[in-house]
């Protein structure tokens, strides 16, 4: 390390542990200094389209990273690869605060630009599947992109590549794709034929259970009637918070992708991921710090049963002293817990919700329901 590293390293350390020695009152008038200096700053450095990301605004803690973000439909105007050097600030909340700005120097205008709509996105919504419809599956490049068939009772039929705007051959299911679907709806028909008349009767669809059915703050993002992973199957995003609890049941099932050697993701909410691990059907349950810098990460493995469900609840609480607590169940037994620095966790913003992610390979034959999150659970 070199001696300016050093000197610079030993000043923080003295600096985070005279925080530290503050008392709650010294550290809430702290909380209103420093967040008064955010506030000018991100004042200072507007964002067109965009606003500033700052978890722990609003909190009593040393410091503040803030990084700049663009509204939904849009992309950043400023440099985001490699991730270091794009604009950035970090506010030290002492007495005074002292911002200290990356990339971003006086004067700075910043900017966010519509979002290219990709030639696949018009054809897919306008392409009319019996029974089902097209959901993205993975966008290729600019001019490619993949799409499942996802029947109305949850299956994934089979999967089509757009190129520029045509759909080509479809590939994995060979059957006719535009009728992959046909008859795979949550109605059944039943047909009665007697000597003399024959009569058709609708029976009603079985109502779908509503896992936040008496609880407060809830969004259920996937109800009682299950569906089939597939990638980035996007259900939302919902406010975060520190003290939340997120429920979700999965059906162990490796019928089609057969045990593979590819992570197979099954849910993704905020920091909470489980996925079925390579070759084996063993769940994967992590539990992380909000943007993956990896101060923060906690994870164990569950042997299912195939043909077997099995029901998960993450619970995280703030302990209201710079720390919070999580625990993680599987059909109420106790699998993963722990502590942690609440800095490291997700207080602003919202938390993505996927079944599954865009980025691992899905479970396709797993299956996912009551799948909901709680916020300001305690």
């Amino acid at each position: 390390m070199r001696l300016s590293s050093a000197i610079f390293a030993s000043v923080y350390a003295g600096y985070y542990q005279q925080y530290n020695s503050l008392t709650s009152e010294e550290r809430e008038d702290r909380r209103v200094i420093c967040d008064a200096k955010i506030e000018e700053t991100k004042a200072a450095f507007p964002i067109a389209n965009g606003s500033w990301n700052c978890p722990g605004l609003g909190l009593t803690r040393s410091k503040v990273k803030c990084h700049p973000t663009c509204e939904s439909g849009f992309k950043p105007d400023w440099t985001t690869k490699p991730k270091k050097d794009g604009p950035r600030f970090l506010t030290r909340c002492g007495d005074p605060a002292t911002v200290a700005r990356k990339n971003l120097p006086t004067g700075t205008q910043l900017s966010c630009s519509p979002v290219d709509i990709h030639p696949c996105k018009a054809l897919a919504a306008a392409t009319n599947i019996e029974d089902g419809q097209l959901k993205l599956y993975e966008t290729i490049n600019q001019k490619r992109a993949d799409y499942s068939l996802v029947c109305e009772d949850g299956t994934v039929n089979g999967r089509v590549r757009c190129v520029e705007g045509e759909f080509k051959a479809p590939f994995w299911n060979k059957t006719s794709w535009e009728t992959s679907c046909v008859g795979k709806t949550t109605t059944t028909t039943t047909t009665t034929t007697t000597t003399s008349t024959t009569t058709t009767t609708t029976e009603a669809a079985p109502s779908c259970t509503n896992p936040c059915d008496g609880l407060n703050y809830c969004t259920t993002l996937v109800d009682g009637c299950a569906i089939n992973p597939f990638r980035n199957n996007y259900l939302g995003a919902l406010d975060a918070t520190l003290s939340y609890r997120i429920g979700v049941d999965v059906l162990c099932d490796s019928s089609t992708t057969g045990l593979d050697d590819k992570l197979r993701n099954i849910v993704q909410m905020g920091q909470f991921v489980i996925s079925r691990q390579p070759d084996k059907n063993t769940y994967e349950i992590s539990h992380k710090d909000h943007n993956g810098s990896g101060h923060y990460f906690n994870s164990v493995t569950f042997d299912c049963i195939e043909g077997e469900w099995n029901s998960f609840e993450a619970v995280q609480t703030d302990n209201m002293d710079g720390f919070v607590s999580y625990s993680v169940k599987i059909d109420g037994v106790e699998v993963l817990s722990g502590t942690y620095e609440s800095m490291y966790a997700q207080v602003s913003g919202s938390f993505r919700a996927y079944a599954s992610d865009p980025f691992a390979y899905p479970a396709l034959s797993y299956k996912v329901k009551n799948f909901f999150y709680q916020k300001w659970y305690s």
